[in-house]
């Protein structure tokens, strides 16, 4: 699903960023009415409705059921009473590792603001992950250890995993890349 969002989120943002070339194209040359008639004709050529970009953020939304669900499984997990995890004691609780202050919550926020500096193609795209960053330190600071650490680990392997993709496996050799591409098919 994960693969099947991703490819369908790049061909719309190629879409997207080629009708954005034509606005500009527009929005220098043209002005008033005619500029808007303009550029909605050229909406209706890409097929393009506003709020079909608030329907179209089917990740986001599965990464909020994903969220929902794992923090009200765990959050209140049976298993996690009095269970240790390295120098964390207790997983129900949250971890005050730091003299009171909770690490986790605070190592998981370093993670998304890195990743969000990895993927953020301009400012406003950085200040808003920024700010969802901030939103779940601020939501997650006195949850249980085990969803901290939990969500925290998901973020460094996904912050690994699309680090490889991006940077490593397009610089593989076409034979690998058709051997992997044969290998998932198969499965």
């Amino acid at each position: 699903i994960y693969y099947q969002m991703e490819r369908a989120a790049k061909v719309r943002g190629q879409r997207r960023a080629a009708m954005d070339k034509e606005v500009a194209r527009l929005k220098k040359h043209y002005h008033g009415r005619e500029r808007f008639y303009y550029i909605r004709t050229l909406h209706r050529q890409f097929n393009y409705k506003p709020i079909a970009a608030v329907f179209s953020a089917g990740d986001l939304y599965l990464q909020v059921l994903v969220f929902t669900t794992v923090y009200r499984f765990l959050a209140n997990n049976p298993a996690l009473k009095n269970a240790a995890f390295g120098p964390i004691e207790n997983l129900s609780l949250p971890d005050g590792l730091l003299g009171g202050v909770h690490l986790l919550p605070v190592l998981m926020t370093v993670l998304n603001i890195a990743s969000t500096a990895f993927y953020a193609a301009n400012k406003h795209k950085l200040r808003s992950g920024i700010a969802i960053a901030v939103l779940f330190l601020v939501r997650l600071y006195e949850s249980p250890a085990g969803v901290v650490l939990y969500w925290t680990c998901n973020n460094a392997f996904s912050l690994v995993r699309n680090g490889l993709q991006r940077k490593v496996i397009p610089a593989l050799p076409s034979r690998t890349l058709a051997w992997f591409s044969r290998l998932a098919n198969q499965e």
